[in-house]
């Protein structure tokens, strides 16, 4: 009984050393963040995050004990291969995930979680985030890591099952006895409340509170949670929250027409990652973009406009469908709920609009295929309507043939036509089929360069559209899926990550003006009909820029919102229930307006 008694004890303690040994990982892997930090605040790291680390262990460990307890009274042939079996099992998951996590941060800024998992159905897109270099690197580290644990387990800690005596009853009464405290250290906490994320929370800024956190529990705990019912951002009455949206939507008499005729053509060009630190009329790198920066000065730009989320699958139905993102869930995942959601292709389709949507990668990644189908696009084309010789990104078809099938495709369309191009060059590991403009040692520089390639792919679609016999007649909006950390590495949750740039220009513009007014990517919907002149009142959650009685941009990240305006910022992060960002001075109806938003945008998921 000694010997699996001790063999229990050292096996937690090896799956607790490796959760340790993993945050450490972590902290080496993410050096730009970690090694900036005073030493003592990578002890205060450990020790923060050692509750949670308990207790994934007993989440862990709590399979053998019960291999142990139903084996009392079997030799020890049969728990080793059991257990031998299940570890690993176990560590091939845990390296895998500990090791995936790192690529994720790096460009998340968020820990792995089932936000990720989105997309697990599409390994090709999934890979394609990440160099092919990184990729081999990872899987060799895997083998690795696997053989070394595994060799550690069978060394120092299997050996102690080897030739043990049946334990009999009183092995099954110590090993049950054990139980609970294996549940305790699952649960973390003697009181009311089971132990949450929020446990792990020691510092003002965001990296040390997120190496604190365990990612296999995280990815636990986010795949179990509850995210269909009930609203977990329920923080008013539903006649409360009404009042307040009612008064943050509400729309005053004014009317700007910036269109000189009502039916223009319509060119929606959603810039991957084009964040507004790139774009230097809007204070951002000077150079980068010289051709978006000289529409700028010739067009309708907003200056103050935000994404509603970090990621393409949520901003195109914040864009296409007025809705706001939806922090950790994809409605877009949902095809019979985002068929319930307005769409203006389906709006402009209904108006006579030949609608169609252009992308050089795979439409069926993270089932947009569907929502386009929804919303009555007449024609998708996507990757594979490309020749092969085309196909050269590691995400599919570089902007520079994707801008040049939109221009054939805009020279042979009946007008008036309604056109979405989605592109791709600007995306991680940032590949591109030129010269790097600004080099390639740094993600910074990497971003940069591929921004620059995909600003010369726009700037040489504009310069021949000038001479077509349909630009008089037509509007083209420019604007970013989403923003992004780079280049400078911003903290995930901060309103300058959400900025991106849009401009409005066309000859169907009657002049170029500056709109300061705070704004969203949720907004475009409604302001976009009103010009017009159809009918918007499918967008409930998408406010008209022109005619808005209070300016504002909404935004969520994993677990938390961000609300702005000409007066305040603010971000609320729901893991530990308070604002952790405040500029400015913040209102009460401010701040309840927010958690209104928030709390409808869910509402709105669970209703369709």
């Amino acid at each position: 009984m000694k010997s699996r008694l001790k063999f229990f004890f050292r096996y937690f303690a090896f799956w607790l050393a490796l959760f340790i040994l993993g945050k450490i990982a972590f902290l080496f892997y993410q050096h730009s963040q970690s090694f900036h930090l005073p030493f003592t605040d990578w002890f205060r790291i450990i020790g923060h995050g050692f509750l949670l680390d308990l207790s994934a262990t007993g989440y862990f460990v709590l399979l053998p004990l019960v291999v142990l307890i139903g084996t009392s009274f079997s030799n020890y042939k049969l728990p080793g291969w059991l257990i031998g079996g299940y570890t690993g099992i176990a560590l091939f998951l845990f390296i895998i995930i500990t090791l995936v996590d790192f690529e994720i941060y790096k460009y998340w800024g968020v820990r792995l979680d089932s936000t990720a998992l989105r997309f697990v159905d599409k390994p090709r897109e999934m890979l394609a985030s990440t160099s092919w270099s990184m990729v081999m690197l990872l899987l060799i580290s895997l083998i690795a890591f696997m053989s070394l644990f595994f060799y550690l387990y069978r060394r120092y800690v299997a050996v102690l099952l080897a030739n043990s005596q049946k334990p009999r009853w009183v092995g099954l009464l110590f090993f049950v006895l054990l139980l609970p405290f294996v549940f305790l250290a699952i649960r973390g906490s003697f009181g009311i409340a089971p132990i949450s994320v929020s446990r792990v929370y020691f510092h003002p800024e965001p990296f040390p509170n997120y190496a604190a956190n365990n990612v296999v529990w995280n990815l636990g705990h986010s795949l179990l949670e509850k995210k269909d019912q009930p609203n977990p951002f329920k923080y008013l009455d539903d006649q409360t929250a009404r009042r307040y949206l009612d008064e943050l939507f509400a729309e005053d008499s004014t009317r700007i027409e910036l269109l000189n005729n009502r039916r223009p053509n319509v060119i929606l060009i959603i810039m991957e990652s084009f964040t507004a630190k790139l774009v230097e009329p809007l204070g951002g790198l000077p150079g980068v973009t010289p051709n978006f920066n000289q529409l700028c000065r010739e067009s309708v730009l907003f200056t103050n406009f935000f994404a509603n989320d970090s990621r393409t699958d949520k901003s195109i139905v914040s864009i296409l469908s007025g809705y706001p993102a939806l922090g950790k869930i994809s409605i877009i995942k949902f095809p019979n709920k985002t068929q319930k959601l307005g769409i203006i292709s389906r709006e402009l389709a209904q108006a006579g609009y030949q609608t169609s949507f252009l992308y050089g990668g795979d439409v069926d990644f993270a089932n947009i295929r569907s929502y386009l189908v929804n919303g009555s696009f007449q024609n998708i084309v996507e990757v594979s309507d490309f020749n092969k010789s085309q196909q050269t990104g590691r995400w599919g078809v570089h902007d520079s043939y994707t801008f040049q099938r939109l221009y054939d495709d805009c020279n042979a369309s009946d007008t008036p036509f309604f056109k979405v191009f989605l592109t791709l060059s600007n995306h991680e590991p940032f590949d591109l089929p030129v010269r790097p403009r600004f080099g390639n040692k740094t993600i910074d520089d990497k971003v940069s360069s591929s921004a620059y390639y995909t600003d010369s792919c726009m700037g040489d679609f504009i310069q021949k559209a000038r001479l077509t016999n349909w630009w008089n007649n037509s509007l083209i909006i420019m604007l970013a899926d989403h923003g992004i950390k780079y280049p400078g590495n911003t903290i995930v949750y901060y309103p300058e990550k959400y900025r991106i740039p849009m401009i409005w220009t066309g000859g169907a513009i009657k002049s170029d003006t500056l709109i300061t007014t705070y704004s969203s990517q949720s907004d475009l919907a409604r302001t976009l009909l009103n010009q017009l002149n159809m009918d918007a009142s499918a967008y409930p959650l998408s406010k008209d820029i022109f005619r808005a009685k209070h300016q504002f941009a909404f935004y969520e990240f994993n677990n938390g919102f961000g609300m702005m305006s000409d007066t305040a910022k603010y971000v609320y992060d729901n893991d530990l229930q308070k604002v952790i960002l405040n500029q400015g001075g913040i209102s009460d109806f401010f701040l309840q307006c927010g958690m209104a938003v928030q709390q409808e945008v869910y509402d709105v998921f669970l209703k369709n």
